[in-house]
C-alpha cells in the first residue's frame, strides 16, 4: 500500500472527512467527470454504450499522442484518435471493435476536444 492509501485509509475513519470525501465525489460524477482513474484527476465522460465508457483524460502538454480512454468493468485502454487502434493493453475484440467504430465516426470532434479542453457528451454507438 503506498503512503497515498494509507493516509487516505486513515482519513476515511473520520466521520466528517469522509462524509466530505463522498460529497466531493458525487459533484465530480454531477459534473459529467467519473472519479475512477489512475492519475488522481477526473475524466470527463465523452460517451458510453454496451457496457462502454468513453472518457478523455484532462490532456496536459506531456499528455500525447491524442486520445481516448475506453473502459469496461475488466478492461481500460486507450484508443488513438486519429486511427481507432488500441495504443496498448488489452481489450475484449468485440468492444474493441465498437470503440473503434465510434472514434472514426466521431474522430472531428473527439480532435476538437482534446485541442481545445472543453468537453461535451456524444451520441452513443447504435
Amino acid at each position: 500500500m503506498s503512503d497515498l492509501e494509507e493516509l487516505t485509509e486513515e482519513l476515511m475513519q473520520d466521520p466528517e472527512f469522509a462524509r466530505e470525501y463522498e460529497r466531493e465525489l458525487r459533484n465530480i460524477d454531477n459534473r459529467g467527470y467519473i472519479p475512477y482513474n489512475k492519475g488522481g484527476k477526473g475524466m470527463p465522460t465523452i460517451s458510453s454504450f454496451y457496457g462502454i465508457i468513453i472518457v478523455m483524460y484532462l490532456r496536459d502538454r506531456e499528455h500525447n499522442p491524442p486520445h481516448i480512454h475506453a473502459i469496461t468493468q475488466d478492461f481500460d485502454a486507450p484508443f488513438l484518435i486519429s486511427t481507432g487502434e488500441i495504443m496498448e493493453g488489452e481489450f475484449p475484440p468485440k468492444a474493441k471493435g465498437m470503440v473503434k467504430e465510434f472514434i472514426l465516426k466521431n474522430k472531428k470532434e473527439l480532435e476538437k476536444m482534446w485541442k481545445t479542453e472543453q468537453y461535451w457528451k456524444l451520441p452513443p454507438l447504435n
